[in-house]
Formats: C-alpha cells, structure tokens, sequence
C-alpha cells in the first residue's frame, strides 16, 4: 500500500527541464532511496508509462523524507513515499496522487 504524504517544504531537488507531459512521476533515485530499490522501482514505472499518453517517469533527486523512501514526487507536488518494486503502479501513483 502507498502512503501520501504532504510535500515538507524541503524540496532539495531540481528540475533539468520543462516537461510537456500531462503527469510526471520523479522517482528520487539519490543515496536512501536508491539503496531501497529506487533503480528497479523506476526502470518498472518508465516501463508502464511506455504506453501511456501524457505520462513521464524520470529520475530526480532527494525529496526531503529519505526515511520513507522509496520516494516519488508527482506533477512537482505529492509525494508518494514507500513505493517498491514489487508494488509499483503508475495507474495507483496517478490516482493516489489525485490527477
């Protein structure tokens, strides 16, 4: 199950560049998150959204709640913490996150 949680404020990443797609999904792949998984967590979710109109999964950086990781950030905004390999979902990430 993924857990919702409200951006802290501490948004240490940033964006290379502008993205035409309607959802993106940044899966954090620093140091915390990427021992969790984060690499097979984002390889699996840019799989899924291959066919997927108007969604792009992309590598970003550390969100600020490393505890909870593995961390996804969705349209610059929710970020969706605890997401695995295992239970990775581009369709529940889109849900959950409300878009």
């Amino acid at each position: 199950m993924l857990r919702m949680c409200s951006s802290s404020g501490k948004r240490l990443h940033v964006r290379s560049r502008a993205s035409q797609a309607r959802v993106q999904i940044e899966v954090c792949t620093n140091k915390d998150c990427r021992r969790r998984g984060a690499q097979k967590t984002l390889k699996i979710l840019e799989e899924q959204a291959a066919n997927k109109e108007g969604v792009e999964v992309v590598a970003g950086g550390c969100f600020g709640e490393c505890g909870l990781g593995v961390n996804v950030c969705v349209n610059e905004g929710k970020i969706i913490n605890g997401v695995t390999a295992a239970d990775a979902s581009v369709e529940e990430i889109i849900a959950d996150a409300g878009c």
